[in-house]
């Protein structure tokens, strides 16, 4: 398993590891190969040869050591950027071992991996074509870094890096669309949902607050949130942490909101015990996600959920069922939903039970480790038959 970790740990680290420790489980010998974002050396290493975003030659020699060393079977990728890049792939492909990517985001098509440019979805940009994102200096708001990272990505394009993995994990069906509107042929796509590993259980505790849970960042929408949250409604407890908080809490300060309220960031384990207490979830995203971990979550402690209408987010929620769902970028549309369930708070109540219901049946580590076997049998059944048609 090959993943770079983020300096602040997200959803896409939590799914990496969840999966290492669900294949252990089941007796598999797995290796990991893990650079860490907040690793120093590693960090002024890549800005000093920004080149390596297009082949790093550290980690390509370190891959092939542990395939050797381990005989491995099959690379699985995660998170690649910015330490890593496809060079992960050169190594498998040229050891001749099957290679699996989850894809966790839009970062083959997009500089910054969101289709979000200035508040609004943005697809002007596809893999091998990433001159509007330069010009808008897309990547870190930088238009040298997206210079950078723009001429990287077209050069891994032309290098025909995305052909290189056998199978694509796609975690829902919009990415698996948007895949395919790339170019990435429907037989290398499979659609397996992330799951989560501990099981908390139903808790029958009185639910008083309304939860966030995420970054907090321009795209998670939750402006729009605090300018319509009612003061005399249930608190919302804003969980994580991100750019945006000063002004996050600049704006509920001033607009009267005390019934708003940022606890920052909370360990898995006080994450979960707010959960308990949670009436729903708000995760009010204005653009597409890819899966949204944290909705099921929510599911495995029976917190039903209001979600924007984008990205995947359709798929997970079964709307009047396990929660609502707006439409992104209309207050009086999230007005009403939020208004729903935090002055009825016995309309959420009713979807708590098929909230747990869908947790347990699709997103569960049990429901999910023969699908993930399944992938990986799948992989190496297609895997290069020799190092030399790899090459």
């Amino acid at each position: 398993m090959v993943h770079n970790q983020f300096q602040h740990l997200g959803g896409e680290d939590f799914t990496a590891y969840a999966e290492i420790d669900l294949m252990r489980t089941r007796g598999a010998h797995v290796e990991s190969l893990v650079y860490d974002s907040n690793d120093p050396n590693r960090v002024r290493h890549v800005k000093r040869r920004p080149n390596e975003l297009v082949f790093n030659r550290g980690a390509y020699r370190d891959i092939r050591r542990i395939i050797q060393r381990e005989k491995i079977e099959l690379v699985h990728c995660h998170n690649l950027w910015p330490m890593i890049g496809p060079s992960a792939y050169w190594a498998a492909r040229h050891e001749g071992v099957a290679l699996v990517q989850t894809v966790h985001d839009f970062r083959i098509g997009c500089l910054q991996g969101q289709l979000l440019r200035g508040g609004q979805i943005c697809e002007q940009c596809r893999p091998g074509w990433h001159l509007n994102g330069i010009r808008f200096g897309c990547y870190r708001g930088s238009h040298v870094q997206s210079a950078a990272l723009g001429l990287a990505q077209t050069i891994n394009a032309w290098r025909r890096a995305w052909s290189l993995p056998t199978l694509y994990i796609a975690p829902s069906r919009f990415v698996h669309a948007k895949l395919r509107g790339w170019g990435i042929s429907e037989e290398r796509i499979v659609v397996k949902p992330h799951f989560v590993t501990d099981d908390p259980g139903f808790s029958p505790a009185e639910r008083d607050v309304a939860v966030y849970v995420g970054r907090l960042s321009q795209e998670k929408g939750l402006q729009t949130v605090i300018d319509v949250w009612h003061p005399e409604w249930m608190p919302l407890v804003i969980i994580g942490d991100g750019p945006l908080r000063a002004e996050l809490e600049q704006q509920a300060h001033r607009l009267r909101k005390p019934n708003v309220r940022f606890a920052g960031r909370k360990t898995p384990a006080e994450v979960a015990e707010l959960l308990r207490r949670a009436c729903f979830l708000m995760l009010p995203s204005i653009t597409y996600e890819t899966f949204g971990r944290v909705l099921i979550e929510a599911y495995a402690h029976g917190v039903p959920v209001l979600a924007s209408r984008l990205g995947a987010t359709p798929e997970i929620v079964e709307e009047g069922r396990t929660g609502l769902l707006f439409d992104a970028h209309d207050a009086r549309d999230l007005l009403d939903k939020l208004a729903q369930l935090a002055v009825r708070p016995e309309q959420s109540a009713a979807m708590r039970w098929p909230a747990r219901r869908a947790f347990e049946q699709r997103y569960s580590a049990a429901a999910n480790a023969e699908s993930l076997l399944s992938v990986y049998q799948q992989a190496t059944g297609l895997r290069p038959r020799s190092a030399l048609e790899a090459a």
